[in-house]
């Protein structure tokens, strides 16, 4: 099996190393470029074409958001993680919604990053455990604060929809969970965006963790 090709991005040029020598001792990993800035990244992501690239919403020249959308934008196949210390759901929402595969915090680096290019190149999305678990639990606070309430705007399903969403979850992974089609995921997701009247997947998290607005 060919190694993962993988661009790291960080400012930051000791981190950025140390990531590159662990990566580098795993045989499923081959780190192709590094970059300080955003510019940087563009052109190494361009030079390269990896199958992944890390990195930190947090860069000079282009901030790592505006990266996102542009490789997506240019490469789409490539899958894009990003490894940030910001621990903060709203960075995470965004970073999701412009086309981010992954949200990891570097505290978790060294013992969940394999695990994390493993997850994303297979299709999969990952998020850190204790951004999920924030996700969830606020979510959950929401749904309890609404119980008392006679009328509801989503339906039961497009409830456990839109918690799979902001769990991270792909239209395909929704569908195999819930026993429903690829098709039927997606007429809900464009129905519980319509009824909440967002406009981006990053506009549904929010929503979903309680940030966008009350049902």
């Amino acid at each position: 099996m060919k190694p993962i090709r993988i661009v790291i991005a960080d400012d930051h040029i000791l981190f950025r190393q140390g990531v590159s020598h662990m990566l580098a001792a795993s045989p499923a990993c081959e780190v192709v470029a590094e970059a300080g800035d955003g510019l940087a990244l563009l052109a190494q992501v361009q030079r390269h074409l990896p199958d992944l690239v890390l990195l930190d919403i947090s860069m000079p020249e282009i901030s790592g958001m505006e990266v996102i959308r542009e490789i997506k934008a240019r490469n789409p196949g490539v899958r894009l993680l990003v490894l940030t210390m910001h621990n903060n759901v709203e960075y995470m929402a965004e970073a999701i919604g412009a086309g981010a595969d992954g949200y990891m915090l570097k505290q978790d680096a060294y013992t969940d990053l394999l695990t994390a290019i493993a997850t994303v190149c297979q299709g999969q999305s990952y998020l850190s455990p204790l951004i999920a678990g924030q996700m969830t639990r606020d979510y959950i606070k929401r749904m309890k604060s609404r119980k008392g309430r006679q009328r509801e705007t989503l339906t039961p399903r497009q409830h456990e929809v839109m918690a799979l969403i902001a769990d991270g979850m792909t239209n395909r992974q929704i569908a195999e969970r819930l026993c429903i089609s690829v098709r039927t995921v997606e007429n809900h997701r464009a129905a519980i965006m319509k009824k909440i009247g967002a406009r981006t997947t990053a506009d549904l998290v929010r929503f979903a963790i309680g940030k966008g607005g009350i049902l």
